[in-house]
Formats: C-alpha cells, structure tokens, sequence
C-alpha cells in the first residue's frame, strides 16, 4: 500500500491577532457603557457625567495620539540614501 503525502496544515492567518484585538477592544468598551448605564460616578466638571463620556474622552485620545503619530514620522522622515551620504 503506498501512503498518502500528509501535507503540512496551512499557516495561522496573520489577521488572527488583530481580529482578536478588535473583539476585545469592542467587548471592553460595550463593558464600559453597560457599566455606565447602572451606576451613576461623581460629577466634577458636569459634562462629565454625560452618558458614555469617558469612552468618548478615551477614544478622542487614542485618535490624536494616533494623528500625533503620524506627523512625528512625517517630521522625523529621512531620504532613502541618508546613511550612505
């Protein structure tokens, strides 16, 4: 009898751990809204108890951080060619 070539089972998806990622970013962040219709926190500034406020603050953070990001490497970008000058 002759065998069949096993052969080798594909490689992981590279879009595995970002997917991953995004579900529990998503499962976090629907916590934390949950979270905030049953309990009421101490008001300091009074729009900060707005509904969903502090997600909001977290998520407009992470944007300009991101944004902030990009113009450093825009800035900070050298030619191709700069360590062979």
């Amino acid at each position: 009898m002759t065998k069949k070539p096993v052969s080798p089972p594909p490689p992981p998806s590279p879009d595995r751990g970002r997917k991953l990622a995004v579900r529990t970013a998503l499962c976090i962040s629907a916590a934390s809204l949950a979270f905030g219709l049953v309990t009421h926190g101490q008001d300091r500034f009074g729009f900060d108890g707005l509904f969903g406020f502090h997600a909001l603050l977290g998520f407009g953070a992470g944007a300009a951080l991101v944004l902030l990001a990009g113009l450093a490497g825009v800035l900070l970008k050298r030619d191709d060619d700069f360590y062979d000058r």
